[in-house]
């Protein structure tokens, strides 16, 4: 029998939606810019257009690509600022 920490971990993944999964990492994303971190921002918001794209996630993308995109710009990288929002709206 699984310890009961694994039970619930196991409960958890069968149970949240993969949207959720995509939200906390935005969240994390945008708690990193908050917090002046940059570098750790833009891997988060990487992983969750990873992700929202591999789980066909439109609605989610879009958002993750508009938060990166005002991130990089922030950066000074107006080119891969302009390529992410005009991902955004496609």
């Amino acid at each position: 029998m699984p310890a009961p920490s694994s039970a619930i971990v196991m409960t958890h993944e069968v149970v949240s939606p993969p949207s959720a999964a995509i939200n906390a990492t935005i969240t994390r994303g945008r708690i990193a810019r908050r917090r002046g971190d940059a570098a750790r921002a833009v891997s988060t918001f990487e992983e969750a257009v990873a992700t929202a794209r591999t789980l066909g996630r439109s609605a989610q993308l879009r958002d993750c690509l508009v938060e990166l995109s005002e991130l990089v710009a922030e950066q000074g990288d107006t080119k891969r600022a302009y390529e992410l929002a005009r991902e955004a709206l496609r």
